[in-house]
């Protein structure tokens, strides 16, 4: 199935071939544009009419994507580019995200943090400490109550049909209510539309964008590490 989703995101615009080739032969029926320039040779009356029909085609599916993608730039603007007002040290800090078990570990095995604390895949009102170890392993023990200072929080949102959002920010709890921010940040994507399934990868798109600001992509992607940076210290009961 993944494979299939692979050959669909690169070919679905073949798709398009459909109602171009009855467009085409449509013309052809009507006797169009054959009418208007009946001396032109045989080669370009068909080039013209397939010029025609790749218009009547592509016009209504841009102007459709235009709108849709119009929504997902609104969202954009609205959520803006990420924002670290302020840095600390830490050994470690609370994750609220569902991947806090499978991606979050990154945070432990590749950004150097000593621990990290998340709420129980298996009890409801509890929460998970995580561990690392000097040899790179990763222990898990149960707890009733949270320790850290600094959390992570993850928000994810759909504010249409086509644009996800999954907003980052960063707290300090021992600061002043109106302080505890201590960073925000947006990943934004669109899935291509009303016509995804006709214009497949060609149709998406992302903010930040990878591909025209690589800078503020990653800093939204990294925006832990750019705001918590671990101490260099083994594991202690610091935080």
């Amino acid at each position: 199935m993944f494979l299939v989703g692979i050959l669909w995101a690169v070919f679905a615009p073949l798709l398009l071939l459909l109602p171009l080739w009855v467009i085409y032969k449509g013309l052809g029926a009507l006797g169009w544009p054959d009418q208007w320039v009946a001396h032109w040779a045989v080669a370009r009356l068909r080039l013209l009419r397939f010029g025609l029909a790749a218009l009547l085609v592509a016009l209504p599916v841009a102007t459709i994507w235009q709108l849709d993608h119009h929504a997902f730039v609104q969202v954009c603007q609205q959520e803006g580019v990420p924002v670290i007002r302020r840095t600390a040290q830490t050994d470690g800090f609370f994750l609220d995200d569902s991947t806090a078990n499978s991606f979050g570990q990154r945070y432990l095995q590749t950004e150097g943090f000593a621990w990290m604390e998340a709420r129980s895949i298996y009890k409801r009102d509890a929460f998970v400490r995580y561990t690392r170890a000097p040899d790179g392993k990763v222990s898990e023990v149960e707890q009733a109550t949270l320790t850290a200072r600094y959390r992570v929080v993850t928000d994810p949102a759909r504010p249409d049909d086509h644009t996800f959002v999954l907003r980052t920010r960063i707290l300090d709890t021992q600061a002043d209510a109106a302080d505890q921010e201590m960073a925000r940040a947006a990943m934004v994507s669109f899935d291509g539309g009303r016509l995804k399934w006709v214009l497949g990868v060609y149709g998406t798109d992302d903010f930040p964008s990878v591909r025209t600001d690589n800078e503020t992509w990653h800093t939204a992607y990294n925006l832990v590490p750019k705001t918590l940076h671990p101490l260099k210290a083994e594991p202690s009961a610091a935080r």
